[in-house]
């Protein structure tokens, strides 16, 4: 499949899926930088997401969070020591049915990789997993929590499964917008 270069708000994306991810953080009212000069080995991250930590963002152009899992070796050995994010084709509905972890039913932006603090105040890197959208009831803003692991804003940094409140969004409509605002036409 071949990539089409899309303009965004003054933005020359590689791609109308790149594109579309940039509109969607608008949309969210996330802040972001596009291909970041950032030194990393033989690897171009395709966004910062300037959370109160940066987040990488890597878009992809997979349907499922299996396929997306195959990308997340390329930034793990490009020297980036920080969380990631790896986005597809679209949003997808939680598979997560565990009660201890996420939010059942909610929005799976992509796959999360992150570090927290364990009970032993031990922090380490967990494991690549359901990235959720969910309104953080500590700065009010929409951010992404990691489906069974450490529940975090990442926005505001804030910690603690009491902090998740029900979106003021819906991720399905801001993400069908930001398709119509980058939509290619002839």
């Amino acid at each position: 499949m071949n990539a089409r270069e899309t303009t965004y708000h003054g933005h020359l994306f590689r791609s109308r899926l790149e594109a579309r991810w940039a509109a969607f953080f608008d949309l969210m009212g996330w802040a972001w930088l596009y291909e970041p000069a950032v030194e990393l080995y033989n690897y171009i991250p395709d966004f910062i997401l300037q959370f109160y930590k940066p987040l990488l963002v890597e878009v992809k152009p997979e349907f499922t969070l299996d396929d997306l899992a195959k990308h997340a070796d390329k930034i793990r050995l490009s020297g980036w020591d920080k969380e990631f994010l790896i986005v597809g084709a679209g949003l997808n509905p939680s598979s997560n049915k565990v009660a201890y972890g996420g939010l059942e039913g909610e929005i799976v932006i992509g796959l999360l990789h992150e570090r927290f603090v364990d009970f032993r105040g031990v922090e380490s890197w967990g494991e690549v997993g359901e990235g959720q959208i969910f309104r953080c009831d500590n700065c009010g803003k929409s951010s992404i929590l990691h489906a069974v692991s450490s529940w975090h804003c990442r926005v505001c940094g804030f910690h603690g499964a009491n902090n998740i409140g029900l979106l003021w969004v819906d991720p399905i409509e801001l993400w069908g917008e930001a398709h119509r605002l980058t939509r290619w036409t002839p």
